[in-house]
């Protein structure tokens, strides 16, 4: 979540000058607790903060591609087979 200017001078003047604590600015603002930290502790306002990078993980069908490729090219060949077969016409 990221707050605008005036709500982080706010949650800073809250616990700074005011002397307030976490709870007490969880209530007052209705902010999580874990936001108003990472605005507490922040310096640095000009950096753009980036969700963490999650591994790629595999899908469950991976164990079974290569058979379902094969049964995926059998199918095209006895289906061009078929419209060979269908191209000719009945007699």
């Amino acid at each position: 979540m990221t707050l605008a200017m005036t709500d982080i001078n706010d949650i800073k003047e809250l616990y700074f000058k005011k002397g307030l604590n976490v709870a007490e600015i969880m209530r007052k603002t209705g902010h999580d607790r874990k936001t108003i930290n990472k605005y507490l502790d922040m310096t640095d306002f000009n950096l753009v903060l980036e969700p963490p990078v999650r591994s790629k993980r595999g899908s469950k069908l991976d164990p079974f591609k290569e058979t379902i490729d094969e049964w995926c090219s059998q199918w095209h060949r006895n289906h061009e087979l078929l419209a060979a077969d269908w191209a000719g016409g009945f007699c």
